[in-house]
């Protein structure tokens, strides 16, 4: 959506004499059925801060309505914003934008994409197999917050080019079936409705890989641990829906 603009002027009323323009266009994007539109947000050359912070106040106008008709938002030009001397966005950027995508369609009420570097995690993928049964049966059994959080378990991936489309592409395929997933020897990857949501779950499992890479440097064997019966308790307890193949 290019929307002519008054010419010269603060972003203000930049943003008053393009509103209507913008709003229009997702009404007509939804109008045709189309759920993706680009916009070409107001830009300040010599001035990035008043470019992110006025495009900012833009989409929260326009967020009500995006989220009316179901439109997902690709901004134009953004690039510059705060990136000197040869910055550039994250190196995960396939991966990012690829599972937004994904989780999306999943869950449209799904707007957080978060990649992290927890230690524990990081720690057990050298000592677990690679395996999401193995993964998910030990990080549920060893703290009671973890299946309520992942009911659908966790994915995990071996060690694949970080930043490559290959490792972009790979996530889209467990992240069709998890809500988190876990890059061995790198880090995790993980998604959520909103950011407590997201930064709560990535919070949770780190615990629980603190608590188990404690269990196993003891030496000692579990004498406990959740059983199957408990986490159907659980289960109707909390109505997760877990998948009784980790239980």
């Amino acid at each position: 959506a290019h929307i002519p603009h008054p010419g010269k002027g603060t972003y203000a009323e930049y943003e008053d004499f393009m509103l209507p323009g913008y709003l229009r266009a997702l009404e007509v994007t939804a109008e045709i059925g189309c759920h993706l539109t680009v916009l070409h947000p107001y830009y300040v050359e010599t001035d990035p801060e008043r470019t992110r912070d006025g495009t900012q106040r833009l989409l929260e106008k326009l967020l009500p309505t995006l989220e009316k008709y179901n439109i997902r938002l690709a901004l134009e030009n953004i690039w510059a914003w705060g990136y000197k001397n040869g910055g550039r966005p994250t190196s995960e950027l396939y991966s990012h934008l690829m599972n937004h995508e994904v989780r999306k369609s999943i869950d449209e009420k799904c707007r957080v994409v978060y990649h992290n570097h927890p230690s524990n995690v990081i720690a057990l993928s050298h000592i677990l197999p690679l395996d999401p049964v193995v993964f998910t049966k030990e990080l549920w059994g060893i703290m009671t917050e973890v299946p309520i959080v992942i009911p659908k378990g966790i994915g995990v991936l071996p060690w694949i080019v970080p930043g490559s489309r290959e490792l972009g592409e790979a996530t889209v395929k467990q992240i069709e079936k998890f809500d988190a997933v876990i890059w061995a020897y790198h880090g995790m990857f993980i998604t959520g409705r909103d950011f407590d949501q997201a930064f709560g779950t990535a919070h949770a499992v780190e615990k629980a890989a603190g608590i188990l890479m404690a269990q196993i440097s003891s030496g000692s064997k579990k004498l406990g641990g959740i059983t199957k019966d408990q986490f159907k308790q659980l289960d109707r307890a909390y109505d997760l829906g877990m998948a009784e193949e980790y239980m």
